[in-house]
């Protein structure tokens, strides 16, 4: 298990995103209406029942992360993907079950929630609207395979999965759900976001059910690797939800 840093960057998540600004108007009306009209006594005690519903409303349905949350807790850990099922959470499609040799503070017998580019893109209305053009992101090619989870440190909430494979350089190449992180030719770990691959070379060893990648970037190296069937079909799930194409 490895700390990642408090400055990470987190996807939207649901919890976070959803709409308070209508609670926020009925809240700063509510209260120098009831100033006008109510004694006194009756005003406090309307005030802090009002406010006790405005927290409610506001800071109930983050709960389960607001603690991870607030002190940036954050880690990274390898394992695999052992079953995925439909959540009941009404804010995300998957649950999971994990495995890994690492040591953590989730109970590995539980479920994880997990963030997919399905989530991350209907937490606006207006994409709502048009759910019928998200790409549906399915787990079936990740399950036991190995990846890297990006979850939170006591939370059973996992915001990023990866998929590792070896530059021919012999550096790792790590695909996560938003980005690419590797090591250039000046040794820097660069993190490019996928909207910023430009061309994508691809070919297949038939015979030797190889595939071999060439990805140009606009602002950054070019990079280079090989991998099998399985991780092929991973890293296409993954860059066909950021509507990048794989010929």
């Amino acid at each position: 298990m490895k700390k990642l840093s408090k400055f990470t960057r987190l996807p939207f998540i649901p919890e976070m995103n959803q709409d308070s600004v209508l609670c926020t108007i009925i809240f700063l009306i509510s209260f120098p209406l009831a100033s006008l009209f109510l004694s006194l006594e009756k005003k406090n005690l309307f005030f802090l029942m009002l406010l006790a519903y405005y927290l409610i409303s506001i800071y109930a349905p983050r709960l389960m992360i607001a603690k991870d949350l607030i002190f940036r807790n954050f880690i990274e850990f390898r394992g695999e993907i052992t079953e995925f099922f439909p959540s009941e959470h009404s804010n995300y499609s998957t649950e999971i079950k994990i495995n890994t040799q690492e040591k953590i503070n989730q109970d590995l017998s539980q479920h994880f929630l997990i963030i997919t580019p399905n989530e991350i893109r209907r937490t606006y209305f207006y994409q709502r609207l048009f759910s019928s053009q998200i790409h549906k992101f399915l787990l079936d090619d990740f399950v036991n395979q190995p990846v890297i989870f990006r979850s939170f440190q006591c939370s059973a909430f996992i915001f990023d999965l990866g998929l590792t494979v070896k530059a021919q350089s012999g550096h790792e190449i790590h695909f996560f759900l938003n980005h690419l992180e590797f090591i250039n030719r000046n040794l820097e770990k660069i993190r490019p976001q996928y909207k910023e691959i430009k061309n994508i070379q691809h070919h297949l060893d038939i015979e030797n059910h190889i595939h071999f990648f060439e990805l140009k970037f606009k602002y950054t190296d070019d990079v280079s690797f090989t991998c099998n069937q399985t991780q092929y079909l991973m890293i296409y799930q993954i860059l066909a939800a950021a509507k990048i194409r794989v010929c």
